[in-house]
This record gives structure tokens, C-alpha cells and sequence, in this order.
């Protein structure tokens, strides 16, 4: 009987070849929807949390001074309260609003700025994390801050959280709001989501007041006033001369 032929040498490395190797995040999923973002978010607490950096992206004060040298902002607003950011292919920060809002805002920088057209679009069905987000019915408007109109796309944030057991489906209204400089080639964001959890559980779209006054702090259009913050509870605020004896 004949002996069987061995495969040669080249057909074992054609059939061994490992895989190609993966390259980073895609930019795609840059602009996955508003649960591929908070996808995002839970990814990059996760790395962090590998590199030890979890620290720093909960401190307060590192993320007021990290948004402050990427958005032009004339104060603190006293119902902003620092969640969590980092910067992983962008940066973002999260933000709870004691008006009754969760807020991410985003700078994505000139390599994701082609990006914008198909996010703010009717078109954009997005996609989703079961049990957290997923985009559905989608609306393109403006909003008028500061004297000039941004783009904004309302949405229904659905599958989101639902705390309190709200009989609202997920997290309810919710929108995109672009705040890039007019001079900037970059790309500048805010979602902006109802907080049930803050009783404001609700599948209506988020009010143009809401975005506006959210955005005050912010350097945003040529008609604007000056934004003082309001002090601070149990921070002196003003110089208290003795009374004369």
C-alpha cells in the first residue's frame, strides 16, 4: 500500500495563519446611537478601571479643570454634579443635573467630525444595549442658544434605566445637541437624557428651556450674558467686615 503524502510546509501555514490582528475602536462606533455611547461609557470605566485610573475620573475637580480647557465655560453651575470622564478615542464627561437630567458631553475632535451628518439625521436609527439604550423615532431641529440656532435631534431613548419602576419605557425624551464652535473643525456635543430617578420620567421631547438653560454656563453664541455662578452652600461667597465697636 502507498504511503500517504504529507502535506508540505507552505499547506501547514496556510491552514495555521492566525487572525489578523483586530485594530482599535472603529469610528463607526463613534456614532452607534445613544446605546452604543452609554456602551461606550461602561467600556471605558471598565479599561480605566484595568489602568487604574478610576480615581481620577471620579474626581470632581480634575473633570471641571479637564472640561474647562476643552469648551470655552464662564463658570460652575451649582446643579451640575461630576459623575464620571475620560478620554478613550474622545473625551467625555457625564454629569448629573438636580433639575431632573443625566448630561454626557462629548468632544470628539477633528477625527470624528465626519460623524455629525449621519448622527443629526432622521434617517439615523442607531442602535443598542439591552437594558440600556437603544434610539427610536428620531426628529432633527434647531434650538435657538445665545442667538444662534444648533441642531438637535430629538429621540426616544428607549430600554434605558428605569428606576423607581416609572411607567415610563426606559429612559423617556431625550436628544443631541451640537455645540461645536462655528470656527471649529472639530465636533462638540451634549446628550442630554431625562433622570426618573429624579422624578422626571417623562416620553416627551426635552424642552428647548432645558437645553438652554444647561448650556448658559457655556460660550455658545454672540447674544449671551454674562454667567455668574450662584454660591455655593456653605461657601463664603462675600468678605464680612467686623461691626465698629
Amino acid at each position: 500500500m502507498a504511503d500517504h503524502e504529507q502535506p508540505a510546509d507552505d499547506d501547514w501555514a496556510e491552514t495555521t495563519a492566525p487572525p489578523p490582528k483586530k485594530k482599535g475602536i472603529p469610528g463607526w462606533l463613534m456614532f452607534c446611537g445613544g446605546g452604543c455611547l452609554i456602551a461606550m461609557i461602561l467600556g471605558a470605566i471598565g479599561t480605566f478601571f484595568l489602568v487604574g485610573e478610576v480615581k481620577k475620573a471620579m474626581d470632581p475637580e480634575a473633570q471641571w479643570a479637564r472640561l474647562e480647557e476643552a469648551f470655552e465655560i464662564e463658570g460652575r453651575p451649582t446643579e451640575l454634579t461630576p459623575m464620571f470622564g475620560v478620554s478613550l478615542g474622545m473625551d467625555f464627561w457625564m454629569f448629573q443635573d438636580s433639575r431632573g437630567y443625566v448630561a454626557v458631553i462629548y468632544d470628539f475632535g477633528e477625527s470624528q467630525a465626519e460623524g455629525r451628518d449621519e448622527l443629526f439625521s432622521e434617517d439615523f436609527t442607531g442602535g443598542g444595549v439591552p437594558g440600556l439604550s437603544k434610539i427610536e423615532d428620531p426628529t432633527v431641529a434647531e434650538v435657538l442658544v445665545q442667538g444662534r440656532a444648533l441642531p438637535v435631534v430629538h429621540f426616544q431613548n428607549q430600554g434605558g434605566f428605569n428606576a423607581g419602576g416609572s411607567e415610563v419605557n426606559g429612559q423617556g425624551g431625550a436628544c443631541f445637541v451640537d455645540i461645536t464652535p462655528e470656527d471649529s473643525l472639530g465636533f462638540q456635543m451634549v446628550f442630554l437624557m431625562r433622570d426618573p430617578g429624579q422624578g422626571n420620567a417623562s416620553n416627551d421631547p426635552i424642552p428647548d428651556q432645558a437645553i438652554q438653560d444647561f448650556l448658559e454656563p457655556f460660550v455658545i453664541g454672540p447674544e449671551r450674558e454674562t454667567y455668574v455662578s450662584p454660591p455655593r452652600e456653605g461657601v463664603q461667597t462675600t468678605l464680612e467686615l467686623p461691626e465698629d465697636e
